[in-house]
């Protein structure tokens, strides 16, 4: 899997890296809305359902991270950062493997900057 991904460098949607076994998918984003709106949008299970899934969240590290997609798929997670309201990431196996979203905040100019990393 990770072969077919090492000559993809940086694209316009986001920085693709490949090391070894490892691969790590970078995006950054500025929203013009503060920081802990952002926060919500990434943290809330209601704010969630509006763009990812239905989620259940223990917004502590250790915690459960759930979600469901149309009542069907589900995913199951852990929480492995939680630094309100700046820093947000859970675990996500993919392909049997485990893999882990971060989300990171920032205050920038009028508005928030966003950097997803997601990890395998």
């Amino acid at each position: 899997m990770i072969d077919a991904y090492q000559d993809l460098g940086e694209t316009g949607l986001g920085e693709v890296t490949a090391t070894g076994d490892s691969l790590q998918v970078v995006f950054h984003r500025h929203y013009p809305h503060p920081v802990e709106k952002v926060w919500a949008a990434v943290t809330t299970p209601e704010r969630l359902a509006d763009w990812l899934a239905n989620a259940e969240i223990d917004m502590k590290p250790g915690g459960t991270v759930r979600f469901t997609w149309n009542g069907q798929y589900k995913m199951t997670g852990r929480v492995v950062e939680c630094e309100p309201p700046n820093v947000f990431a859970w675990t996500w196996e993919l392909d049997g493997r485990e893999t882990v979203v971060r989300f990171e905040l920032a205050k920038e100019g009028d508005g928030c900057q966003l950097t997803l990393t997601h990890s395998a």
